[in-house]
């Protein structure tokens, strides 16, 4: 007997972390800072903070929860 969620093949989902190779690879087609060479998750709480590293910076990007804060309130 299957559950309702097998079916739908999924389940509900309160909270999850990004992965950190996904993020990178994200961004690197966002922004302009070259290829990543290191993505690593840091803390994961209300928000996640990530390193992120390329040959020449080091940048630190923090995911926030969905519908935990207005872009407004971000920026």
């Amino acid at each position: 007997m299957s559950s309702r969620f097998e079916q739908e093949n999924s389940f509900p989902v309160l909270a999850s972390v990004l992965s950190p190779n996904a993020l990178a690879m994200e961004i690197s087609h966002a922004y302009s800072i070259g290829d990543s060479l290191e993505c690593t998750l840091l803390r994961a709480y209300v928000n996640d903070i990530y390193i992120l590293k390329t040959q020449t910076e080091k940048y630190i990007i923090k995911v926030y929860r969905a519908n935990w804060r207005t872009e407004s309130e971000i920026m």
